[in-house]
């Protein structure tokens, strides 16, 4: 069945679109609530990568993670653009090159050094480059069983726990082990601590506005919605249960472009969401 037309120049292929402020209306407006893109088989959820991850990731159709580097992901469209400021943080030159380093070395096409990490610490200051990529958001459909087990099996991040947490996504950091070789002094402390599997915590949801940069504050809703941490055989495990990976990046580029011409939400609309029923989570 073809698509119903839009008022959308570049609407994600693997996701319906309905007016944010029409969906907003009938969504819970306070207390906790996993809001998400959902059928009876898959769910959505979206990530913030980097081009290199992003490129990897669609051609493969899976490929996010590529060694042990946790992940952070959300359920919910609105909050996650919130966080990752609407996809306008971009990476220095530097980065992208040590990636396609890190990804080569992993798939056994460029032989271990230690002057891929060196080569990376070197040039470290030069994060203003014109070079710079912007970041990219996926959307990846994964079975609703495997994001049933990570609901049922998470653990809520405590102020302890942050520290350890927080650092997540696709930044590689420097912490591989190449034939033995540790590159961070860190990486023990941080690689000894005993992550679960899966980890989460509650964060207000935002009205969408634009600048975040404190020219225009973002409105802090009382409802909350839900961030996932993914560590260890869970984040490995979203590989097989991926069912299809779209970069969405020109769908949000063109909606932070009418949210900072317009400051206001009618033109804006977001993938279709309603609260998906999680009878095992323990809400806290």
């Amino acid at each position: 069945m073809p698509r119903s037309p839009l008022p959308v120049e570049h609407p994600p292929e693997s996701l319906t679109l309905e007016p944010y402020w029409k969906q907003s209306g009938r969504w819970p407006s306070s207390g906790q609530s996993i809001l998400a893109n959902y059928n009876a088989d898959s769910i959505t959820i979206y990530m913030d990568v980097s081009k290199v991850i992003a490129e990897r990731a669609v051609k493969k159709q899976r490929g996010f993670r590529v060694g042990h580097e946790p992940m952070r992901v959300y359920t919910s469209f609105v909050p996650m653009q919130a966080y990752t400021e609407w996809n306008t943080k971009l990476d220095p030159p530097h980065k992208l090159k040590y990636q396609q380093d890190i990804i080569a070395i992993r798939e056994r096409r460029m032989k271990p050094s230690r002057a891929v990490y060196e080569n990376n610490n070197n040039n470290i200051t030069n994060r203003n480059s014109s070079n710079s990529e912007q970041r990219r958001t996926l959307a990846v459909r994964i079975e609703r069983r495997i994001f049933d087990h990570w609901i049922e099996i998470a653990k809520p991040i405590t102020e302890e726990d942050a520290p350890y947490l927080d650092d997540v996504g696709d930044l590689f950091h420097g912490t591989e082990d190449f034939n033995g070789w540790v590159f961070l002094d860190g990486y023990w402390r941080y690689h000894m601590y005993e992550k679960p599997d899966v980890a989460y915590r509650w964060v207000n949801d935002v009205h969408p506005c634009l600048p975040l940069n404190g020219a225009r504050p973002q409105q802090r809703l009382a409802r909350q919605s839900l961030q996932l941490r993914l560590h260890g055989d869970m984040a490995i495990a979203l590989d097989r249960a991926c069912l299809g990976v779209e970069d969405i990046t020109p769908f949000v580029n063109e909606m932070r472009t009418r949210l900072t011409l317009k400051q206001i939400v009618p033109d804006l609309w977001t993938p279709t969401e309603s609260p998906y029923p999680a009878p095992s989570f323990k809400y806290t």
